[in-house]
C-alpha cells in the first residue's frame, strides 16, 4: 500500500515538473515575442511580464512580481493604467486602449493594448491578460498625413482647413484676407508657372512681413488669411495696412519677366461663430465697390443680400423644377410699315399665386448658384415650341456662358435643325460681355449662319462698343441700348452717339433697333433719326400670348 501511495506521488511531481517545464518553455516563447505581454492577478498585482514588456516599462526582472502600477509606475501613468483595468473588470469583455510609452531613448511609442479579464468556475475574478502591439510607425504615418491635410501643397502655409480648427479655440479672433487682384489674367496672360511663382513668393514675404504677429494661411487659390487672436482692433488694421504697402511694392521676376501685383483686403472682427462668412461677404463688397480695403460692419447691410440670394435660390430651383420658368414676348415693330415682325423672348418666373417676377430678381442669383444654364435652357424650349407653327421672326438672348456652353450649343443644334426654323430665328448676343473671347463668339456666330440664323447685337453703344469688333460679327441686326434712347429727345450728347451708330449700320447695310421707345415723342425722335425698328412699352409691353396690331 504504501509503495502504491509512494508511486503516485511520483507519477505526481514528474507530472508537475513536465507541467512546470511547459510553463517554463512556454514563458521563453512569450520572452522572445516582440509584443508586450502581461499577467496581473486579483487585485492587480504583477504576476508575470514577458521581456518585451519588462524593457518597455523599465521593470526589474527580479521585483516587479506582486506589485501593483502605483508602485512600479509614474504616478500619472499609474493612474491611466489603474483606470483602464477597472473598466476592464466592469464590461467583463476585452477592452481596447492605446498608450503612450516613453522609452530610454526618450522616443514616444505609441501601442495598441488589448486586456481580457480571467475568470475561474465559479465566474470569481481571477486576473487579467494583457497584450500589446507597437503601432508607433502607424501613428507617425497618420501624423504626417493629418499634417499633410493642414497644409497648402504649393506654399508651405496652413490651409483653410487648419484656419477653421485654429479658430475653434481662438476667444476674440481678427482676420484678414488678402485677394491678388487680376490673378486669372496673370495666368492667362503669363501662364500657370508665373501664376504659381508669384503665390509661392507672395506667400514668403507675407509670412515674412507677419511673423510671430499673425498666423497666415492660404485660404483660397489667390487668397491668402490672416488671423490674430486678443489684438487691439487698431494694431491688427496697422498690420493689415503694413502688409498691403510692403505686398504691393514688390515685383516678382520669372523667367526674365518682371511683374508687380496689387492686393485687396477684406477684414473682419466678427465672433469666431461669423467671421468667415462676415470676411467672405467684404471679399465680394471690395469687387461691388471697386476699392481694395474694407472692412465689415453690420451698418452695410450685407447680411440682406446673403438672405435674399438664398431664397431667390430656392425659388429658382422649385421653378425650374415645377415648370414655372415662362417666356413672355415682346413685339418689335418695322418703323417703315408699322407692323409687327418681330418678337423678343424674355424670361420671366411664375409664382406658386400666379404672380410673375421679372429677371431682375433672379437673372443674377440663377448665375451665382449655377442654374443660369438650365434657365437658358428652358427659355430656348418655351420660345422654340410657341412659335414652331407662326410665320414671325423671334429672338432669344444669349450671354459669353451661354455661347460657351456645351448644353446650349446642343440645344441651339436640335432645335435649328428642324427646317421650320429657317432664317426665323434671331440670337441676341449682350455687346458688352465676352470681348476677351472674341475668337470665341465668332466661330459660333459663323456656325449659327449656317443654319440661317440672325445675329443681333443687343445693348449697343455702353459696353464694348468697338466698331471693328462689330464688323468681324457680321451681325444683322444692332439693338440700341435703352439707355441711350430713353432720354434722346432731352439728351443732345446720346443723340449724337445714336446718329453716329446709324450712319455706321447704314454702310455696313445693317438693320437697327431702338430699345426701350416708351413713349409717342420718343417713337417719333426714333423715325425722324432713320432707326429701322421699335421695341419698347410704347409699341408693346412683353406678354405671354403674342401682341398683334399696328401703331
Amino acid at each position: 500500500m504504501n509503495n502504491d501511495i509512494e508511486n503516485k506521488i511520483k507519477d505526481l511531481e514528474s507530472q508537475v515538473e513536465q507541467s512546470n517545464n511547459l510553463v517554463d518553455k512556454f514563458k521563453n516563447l512569450l520572452d522572445v515575442i516582440p509584443d508586450p505581454i502581461f499577467m496581473k492577478d486579483e487585485n492587480l498585482n504583477w504576476l508575470y511580464a514577458n521581456n518585451s514588456t519588462l524593457k518597455l516599462y523599465k521593470l526589474n526582472k527580479q521585483t516587479y512580481i506582486g506589485k501593483s502600477d502605483t508602485e512600479l509606475l509614474s504616478a500619472e501613468y499609474a493612474k491611466e493604467c489603474v483606470a483602464s483595468d477597472k473598466k476592464t473588470i466592469k464590461s467583463n469583455n476585452p477592452s481596447y486602449t492605446q498608450e503612450v510609452i516613453e522609452t530610454s531613448d526618450t522616443k514616444m511609442h505609441y501601442y495598441d493594448v488589448v486586456k481580457v479579464p480571467c475568470y475561474d468556475e465559479k465566474e470569481s475574478f481571477r486576473g487579467l491578460i494583457g497584450v500589446g502591439r507597437d503601432i508607433s510607425e502607424q501613428k507617425e504615418a497618420q501624423d504626417e498625413l493629418a499634417k499633410l491635410a493642414l497644409t497648402d501643397i504649393l506654399t508651405s502655409l496652413d490651409n483653410r482647413l487648419k484656419l477653421t480648427n485654429d479658430l475653434k479655440i481662438a476667444k476674440k479672433p481678427s482676420m484678414a484676407i488678402f485677394d491678388i487682384d487680376g490673378f486669372a489674367n496673370i495666368n492667362d496672360f503669363y501662364g500657370h508657372d508665373m501664376g504659381d511663382f508669384i503665390l509661392k513668393e507672395l506667400a514668403k514675404n507675407i509670412f515674412f512681413l507677419v511673423k510671430n504677429k499673425a498666423s497666415i494661411y492660404r485660404y483660397t487659390s489667390d487668397k491668402f488669411a490672416l488671423l490674430v487672436d486678443d489684438m487691439d482692433k487698431e494694431q491688427f488694421l496697422s498690420l493689415v495696412k503694413y502688409v498691403l504697402e510692403q505686398a504691393d511694392a514688390l515685383e516678382y521676376s520669372f523667367n526674365e519677366i518682371t511683374i508687380s501685383i496689387k492686393l485687396s483686403v477684406a477684414i473682419s472682427f466678427e465672433s469666431k461663430k461669423n467671421i468667415i462668412q462676415t470676411v467672405d461677404m467684404i471679399l465680394s463688397e471690395l469687387k461691388k465697390r471697386k476699392v481694395n480695403f474694407l472692412v465689415y460692419n453690420k451698418s452695410l447691410g450685407l447680411e440682406g443680400d446673403i438672405k435674399n440670394n438664398i431664397e431667390w435660390n430656392k425659388k429658382l430651383r422649385d421653378a425650374l423644377r415645377e415648370d414655372r420658368i415662362i417666356s413672355y414676348y415682346q413685339p418689335i415693330m418695322n418703323n417703315s410699315n408699322g407692323k409687327i415682325e418681330k418678337y423678343e423672348s424674355l424670361v420671366r418666373l411664375k409664382n406658386l399665386n400666379e404672380t410673375i417676377e421679372p429677371p431682375s430678381k433672379f437673372l443674377d442669383v440663377s448665375k451665382k448658384s449655377k442654374q443660369y444654364i438650365a434657365l437658358t435652357k428652358k427659355v430656348i424650349e418655351n420660345t422654340f415650341e410657341k412659335f414652331k407653327d407662326l410665320d414671325v421672326e423671334f429672338s432669344i438672348n444669349l450671354t459669353m456662358e451661354d455661347i460657351l456652353s456645351d448644353e446650349i450649343n446642343i440645344l441651339l443644334d436640335s432645335k435649328l435643325n428642324d427646317k421650320r426654323y429657317n432664317s426665323r430665328v434671331v440670337l441676341e448676343i449682350v455687346e458688352s460681355e465676352g470681348m476677351e473671347k472674341a475668337q470665341t463668339v465668332y466661330r459660333f456666330i459663323e456656325r449659327m449662319h449656317k443654319y440661317a440664323c440672325k445675329i443681333a447685337i443687343d445693348d449697343f453703344g455702353t459696353g464694348y462698343s468697338n466698331f471693328e469688333y462689330l464688323i468681324k460679327l457680321t451681325p444683322e441686326y444692332i439693338k440700341i441700348d435703352g439707355s441711350m434712347i430713353k432720354d434722346i429727345t432731352t439728351n443732345t450728347d446720346n443723340e449724337e452717339v445714336v446718329k453716329i451708330i446709324i450712319d455706321f449700320a447704314k454702310k455696313r447695310k445693317l438693320k437697327t433697333i431702338a430699345e426701350y421707345v416708351s413713349s409717342k415723342e420718343i417713337f417719333n425722335k426714333v423715325i425722324e433719326l432713320g432707326i429701322d425698328y421699335s421695341q419698347g412699352y410704347y409699341i408693346g409691353e412683353p406678354k405671354e400670348e403674342l401682341l398683334k396690331h399696328n401703331v
